[in-house]
């Protein structure tokens, strides 16, 4: 149901008048009646789902504001939407406390279940964090709000790297951040300290997260 949900919140943002018909029909809402339009084969994983918890979803899913991120429950799943795509998601408690980790280039990736992903540090010549940066006090932090890093010479918030990243709401929130003592190294996706570039000939570090859930 899911599956056919996250399709018919598809083909109506095409401009499609289509509705899921419980429990995996696609039908065509036209002024003479409803008609299929296909039917999908699913297997329903993890929570239960019920066909007015599909109809409430989907309608609040297509009648939210253009503008609006709408996060609604669906079983065991959250649906949410950012600039006009549908993402099925899981609930997700963010981390309150720092979580203490050591840099080292032998092992450049590091698990973090509290925080549902992997941090990969990948080398590159002529830029990412120089290694000192990444020697002693680091912690992965969540946002607090108010949050900048520079960017070659200028103060931006961490607000605007992640929009211009394009980063969708939900993930922000679960985006561990990266410190040294009380220095903000990087938000992983968004943006890293050009203060603490590495040049040549030194090898420099870009952290990647990358969420257990893949998305």
């Amino acid at each position: 149901p899911v599956t056919g949900l996250l399709l018919a919140c598809a083909l109506r943002a095409g401009g499609w008048p289509v509705l899921l018909k419980w429990p995996n029909d696609l039908v065509l809402s036209l002024p003479e009646g409803p008609r299929k339009l296909a039917g999908i084969l699913l297997e329903e994983r993890g929570g239960v789902l019920t066909p007015d918890g599909l109809d409430e979803a989907l309608v609040q899913l297509l009648d939210a504001a253009p503008d609006a991120n709408p996060m609604i429950d669906v079983g065991a799943w959250r649906l949410t939407r950012y600039r006009q795509r549908a993402y099925l998601i899981r609930p997700f408690t963010t981390p309150t406390a720092p979580i203490a980790f050591e840099f080292s280039p032998e092992q450049l990736t590091l698990d973090f279940p509290d925080w549902g992903g992997r941090l990969r540090f990948n080398p590159i010549a002529n830029g990412g964090l120089r290694q000192v940066a990444l020697t002693g006090g680091l912690t992965l932090r969540p946002r607090q709000g108010g949050e900048s890093l520079p960017q070659n010479g200028v103060n931006k918030t961490l607000k605007n790297l992640l929009q211009e990243a394009g980063m969708p709401p939900y993930r922000r929130e679960r985006l561990p951040l990266i410190y040294q003592n009380d220095t903000l190294l990087a938000a992983p996706g968004a943006g890293i300290n050009t203060e603490l570039l590495a040049a040549e000939p030194d090898v420099g570090y870009v952290p990647v997260w990358l969420p257990y859930d893949g998305y």
